[in-house]
């Protein structure tokens, strides 16, 4: 029979009796409460059920699966758990080996399979089920402001399952809310965005046994797909001197990192590097100076060029300008 034991103060009741030919039970030997409060129980000898199931509100038996000899899985059903999809694993202390092993019964059709057998097992009469944890996600993104055209690189190798399982990924890399890119097990994926938006990337990463946990990028993907403009380019008029400091001047549409190369021509159409300028500049007009002495030596008398680019924080590089210079004597 199965007895009811209030857990306050141990006051026992029957709930399901061993009634002469209505009954399903034959030995009872485990038993196993369903999340929804089902009651499932495992006979150690029957012919009618292996496994029964128990209404807890009036104590009502129905087979579940049944132990005929010779025709199903079962010899000896001991104990039961349940797995975390709602099926049951039954330790069996005989089956067809004399050995025992493990038995998988179908929670929907009561069909039943033998799980496992085999030298590992003598005569098993417990079992239990570890519930699945679901796995963690974690997301970096980098760079998180990009220019339009260029990679951005998505990590999820943070991530992780409490038991060690292998992870597969999944990716919304456009923010939409679907899920379009996937991995395998790989925990890094790449894309490019063709113009300016701003956007939150998302990882989904599952386990074996289903259990799935989402992550989103911790701060929005910032891609900028407008370059910036330098324009105005100037330096002092007429030649510049020996020994005299210089400064050109521009403007710039956005703030920017200014760079300014200073090449010599030292053949027809041969040039060589001699300094090179640079600075972060706000948006507006701005100023780079060219010192009186590169190292320790004023600029040689001779023809030069300045070659200007300039690029915003997300890398969007503007048009270059080119200024020719002339360094004069006095």
């Amino acid at each position: 029979s199965l007895v009811r034991v209030n857990p306050a103060g141990g006051a026992q009741a029957l709930l399901s009796a061993n009634t002469a030919g209505s009954s399903t039970f034959l030995n009872p030997f485990g038993v196993a409460v369903e999340p929804g409060g089902g009651i499932l129980v495992a006979n150690q000898t029957s012919a009618v059920a292996a496994v029964s199931t128990v209404d807890p509100g009036g104590g009502l038996q129905a087979v579940l699966t049944p132990n005929a000899s010779g025709s199903d899985a079962f010899e000896l059903p001991q104990r039961l758990a349940l797995t975390p999809d709602g099926d049951l694993v039954v330790s069996d202390f005989e089956l067809d080996d004399g050995e025992g092993g493990l038995v998988k019964v179908a929670r929907r059709s009561g069909q039943a399979t033998v799980l496992r057998k085999g030298a590992l097992f003598n005569n098993p009469l417990g079992v239990a089920v570890v519930a699945n944890r679901a796995p963690a996600a974690a997301l970096s993104i980098s760079p998180r402001l990009v220019a339009a055209g260029r990679p951005v690189a998505f990590d999820a190798s943070a991530s992780s399952d409490p038991e060690g399982l292998s992870l597969r990924y999944d990716w919304d890399l456009d923010g939409d809310g679907s899920f379009e890119t996937a991995t395998g097990t790989a925990a890094a994926a790449s894309r490019s965005f063709g113009s300016s938006t701003t956007l939150t990337p998302r990882v989904r990463v599952t386990d074996p046994h289903g259990g799935a946990a989402l992550a989103a990028a911790a701060t929005p993907l910032t891609v900028d797909g407008i370059p910036p403009r330098l324009s105005r380019l100037s330096v002092s008029r007429g030649p510049l001197r020996r020994a005299h400091p210089a400064r050109f001047r521009f403007t710039l549409s956005e703030p920017a990192s200014v760079r300014i190369r200073i090449e010599r021509r030292v053949r027809s159409r041969s040039w060589r590097r001699v300094t090179t300028l640079a600075r972060s500049v706000s948006a507006g007009p701005g100023s780079l100076r060219l010192p009186a002495r590169v190292g320790r030596r004023p600029l040689a008398v001779g023809h030069y060029r300045a070659l200007a680019q300039a690029a915003d924080r997300a890398g969007n590089q503007a048009r270059p300008r080119t200024l020719a210079l002339r360094v004069a004597a006095r």
